[in-house]
């Protein structure tokens, strides 16, 4: 004879307290529920992260917006094209991609320059442009410590993938650890399973 063992899944119980709202939680299958949990907390979290990024708060656009980076959104120009470009779009897709940089020692000057791995990048903006390789309008944002020849270098390979795209683009002088950052937002007939 076999004893049948039942597996009890636990419970969830939750309290968020916000500074305008709070919510409890409870769930019999707090597996299947941290998904939703994880939307809750994003939209909670996208409407005290900045207020007045966007006029209106009800709008889906300020909750998609929520990820940019900070150099994104203190752009007045990145932030008016991207806001007037969402009231033509149906859709759009927020992406970042990181690449190692190589570090190279100028023996001349005995200073260290740094460029972009260059085989990694090709299969970096492939992963950047998987899925929005239709998309109309695109925000290019490059962030890393190498010169803006090869930030300028980085979008040009991303305006090939997408030749069809209206792409604007913004630099950022920062060291990231010895990477470059490449942000993105995509604005196209995008489907909805496949958005973020």
């Amino acid at each position: 004879m076999t004893k049948i063992v039942k597996k009890k899944k636990g419970e969830l119980n939750a309290t968020l307290a916000f500074p305008n709202v709070k919510l409890t939680l409870r769930s019999n299958d707090p597996v299947c529920s941290l998904r939703e949990l994880n939307k809750v907390l994003h939209a909670l979290k996208a409407i005290e992260f900045n207020r007045e990024f966007y006029e209106c708060e009800e709008d889906p656009l300020f909750f998609k917006l929520s990820y940019l980076s900070e150099e994104v959104k203190n752009h007045n120009e990145s932030m008016d094209f991207i806001k007037t470009v969402a009231k033509i779009e149906e859709n759009l897709k927020h992406k970042k991609i990181a690449v190692e940089n190589t570090r190279i020692l100028d023996f001349q000057s005995n200073q260290y320059t740094s460029n972009v791995d260059r085989m990694k990048l090709k299969n970096k903006i492939n992963i950047l442009c998987g899925g929005v390789e239709h998309a109309n309008y695109a925000l290019i944002h490059v962030i890393g410590d190498g010169n803006n020849d090869e930030k300028i270098s980085i979008v040009d390979k991303i305006k090939n993938k997408m030749p069809h795209a209206e792409i604007k683009s913004i630099f950022t002088n920062k060291d990231l650890l010895g990477k470059t950052v490449i942000e993105g937002v995509f604005f196209g007939p995008f489907e909805e399973d496949n958005l973020y």
